[in-house]
């Protein structure tokens, strides 16, 4: 490991704090570097490579040599306990974060709150830091009261995630679209549109909770997840490559939505498995071969995949923090970027893994990889749900092999 500093100059518009330049550490292992504000600065003129002279220079040293010791010792503790998660951005995240590595290392069993609850905690978070005005705080506190409200109609005061399933949230559904929560005389009977704000709100919910390990569960919304179905779209190779090669630089939140998606491309996982992946499920083999190695959230079973460039990079470029955001949000601007690059614009944020499975048995991986690849318990499943992809491929595999017959022929 490699332990620099550099400085670089601010942005204030204030004249005086225009001068001062801010004091960056930089982590190096394996090829691999991660930045780190020191939040020290000092003026260009004293700065001498790794240490300041003139004003505060003796605190501002004592600074910098401190965090200096303390990425060491973050280093050596993962380099004995887990050399195999060692990485510059994982030290860093330690670091910034104050990350106790007893607990990255052996995390404490998830322990599941209600829905209610995580519910309530959501909707404060999103009013707190203002994308949630009054009035929307309001919307939600009263949608959240009345889910809670009819989990206790049905005994189920406390309900989690892990207990929610299929029939449950068909009834609740129900329930809300005869209930009558407005002044009207009526109740609207087809009133799917304000229905389904229930739905998406039990749905963000378990977003939230994944993301911050307030659950285990897979389930979410009002209908269980879903694999790489049969109906689920797709990208051909060439789309995919229009669509990475795209540059999407002056729009960063479609930039930022375009990277998740294409790593998930080519990973395979899920929604679900990308709010729980981190450095942890990384294995590099002696030679360097390297995989992301992590149980699916659906079904537990491992979901073994090469690490490949197009996702190391990605993954590298956010410091292993993928920017995920919300769940449906991702699937309508997905679609918003498919018409811009004109793609298969119905594609969905679970189109991803499908188009995984089609790279990879287009490139010649064979099946029975592909499904390990995909995390599949069975590898009648993989031929099902890539039964289409694989007639393509016998059928250039077969155009091959009859062009080289006439060749032999001549």
């Amino acid at each position: 490991m490699g332990v620099s500093f550099k400085i670089k100059s601010s942005k204030s518009k204030d004249k005086e704090k225009s001068k001062l330049w801010t004091i960056y550490v930089r982590i190096a292992i394996k090829g691999k570097t991660a930045d780190i504000s020191t939040h020290e600065t000092c003026l260009l003129a004293n700065w001498q490579k790794t240490k300041v002279k003139g004003a505060n220079a003796q605190s501002i040293n004592k600074n910098i040599n401190e965090i200096k010791s303390t990425i060491q010792e973050i280093y050596e503790h993962l380099k004995k306990e887990a050399p195999q998660l060692l990485t510059a951005a994982l030290v860093a995240k330690v670091m910034i974060e104050k990350v106790d590595l007893n607990e990255l290392l052996n995390p404490a069993p998830i322990k599941e709150r209600s829905i209610v609850s995580i519910l309530l905690e959501l909707i404060s978070k999103k009013a707190f830091s203002g994308i949630f005005k009054k009035k929307n705080e309001d919307i939600a506190l009263f949608r959240a009261k009345n889910i809670g409200d009819y989990f206790e109609s049905i005994g189920k005061k406390d309900l989690s995630y892990e207990d929610y399933d299929v029939e449950i949230a068909d009834k609740m559904i129900e329930h809300f679209k005869t209930a009558n929560f407005t002044n009207q005389k009526q109740p609207k009977i087809n009133k799917n549109t304000y229905v389904n704000k229930y739905g998406s709100l039990v749905k963000e919910g378990h977003s939230y909770a994944l993301r911050y390990k307030l659950t285990k569960s897979a389930y979410y919304g009002n209908k269980p997840l879903k694999d790489d179905a049969d109906d689920t779209p797709y990208l051909r190779w060439n789309e995919l490559k229009a669509l990475v090669e795209y540059d999407f630089s002056d729009d960063l939140e479609l930039d930022k939505i375009r990277d998740v998606f294409v790593f998930t491309a080519f990973t395979g996982f899920l929604w679900c498995d990308l709010e729980q992946l981190s450095s942890k499920h990384l294995k590099i083999e002696e030679d360097g071969t390297e995989w992301l190695i992590k149980p699916r959230q659906k079904t537990g079973i491992l979901q073994v995949v090469p690490f490949f460039d197009e996702a190391k990079a990605i993954l590298e470029k956010y410091n292993w923090e993928l920017p995920l955001g919300a769940s449906p949000t991702h699937n309508e601007k997905i679609k918003t970027i498919a018409k811009i690059v004109k793609i298969n614009d119905t594609i969905q944020n679970r189109s991803g893994r499908k188009t995984a499975g089609m790279v990879w048995i287009n490139d010649g991986y064979p099946i029975e990889e592909v499904a390990k690849m995909l995390g599949h318990k069975d590898i009648r499943m993989t031929r099902k749900h890539y039964a289409e992809i694989l007639n393509d491929t016998l059928k250039a595999t077969t155009i091959r092999i009859k062009e080289q017959k006439r060749n032999l022929k001549k």
